[in-house]
Order: structure tokens, then sequence, then C-alpha cells
């Protein structure tokens, strides 16, 4: 036998036999399934008759509100943030509001000078303030 005909021939012995073996397992399971009582049986979940339905959620963002230095904080901030995150944050103090956008620099390593801190923060204030 050539060196091809014995790799085809072991190819066609492991397909057979992971056959044999997946038959086996399937019988095996079918046994042990009949040996169980009714509370061992797994419980079937509810499923919906006829055709499956499937619902697309939109990949929209909400628009920033309008407010002073929108401009600024939508170029500094939605790179890493989304609009939504930004619109769900609760109502924020001032302080608290600087004290964020100043760990977003220091921590983060936000790319924001001292003077775009100030109107991110006034933004902020005007949409999400208290």
């Amino acid at each position: 036998m050539s060196g091809r005909g014995i790799w085809l021939f072991v190819l066609v012995g492991v397909l057979f036999g992971g056959a044999g073996v997946l038959s086996w397992l399937g019988t095996r399971y079918s046994a042990d399934l009949s040996q169980a009582s009714a509370q061992d049986l797994p419980v079937p979940q509810p499923s919906v008759d006829g055709p499956i339905v499937s619902l697309e959620m939109p990949h929209t963002e909400p628009l920033l509100p309008p407010g002073p230095n929108r401009e600024q904080f939508h170029i500094a901030c939605t790179t890493c943030h989304s609009t939504r995150l930004v619109l769900t944050q609760p109502k924020l103090t001032a302080a608290q509001w600087t004290a964020s956008v100043q760990k977003m620099v220091k921590v983060y390593g936000a790319p924001v000078n001292s003077d775009q801190e100030k109107a991110i923060v006034a933004y902020l204030l005007a949409i999400q303030g208290q």
C-alpha cells in the first residue's frame, strides 16, 4: 500500500470509529434517561409556536442637548464615552463634575487642558447639574 493509501485508510478508520463512538454515546444517554425518574428529567423550556421573531434595537446614540461648550465636550468626551452614558448620569454639583472631569484627565489620560476642563464642566452643569 502506498503512503497515500495508508493515510486514506487511517482517515476512513478515524471517521467510522468516531461515528461509532458518537452512536454509542447516544444510546448510552438514552438508556440513562429511560432509567431516570420524572423529577430527574430536565424541565422543558417554554417555546413560541410559529415563526421566530427577531427584534433589532437601534444603534444610534441620542443627540447631546444644546448648552454652552457642547462642541468642546463632544470632541473631548465622546471619544471614550457614548452620549447615552453621559445622559444617564445623575445630576451632580459643580464640585462633583469638576472632580469627575479631573479624574478622567489624571487617571485615564484624557487629553484635556485646564481651560477645556472648565468648559466641559460648564456643559455638564448645564445639562446634568444640580
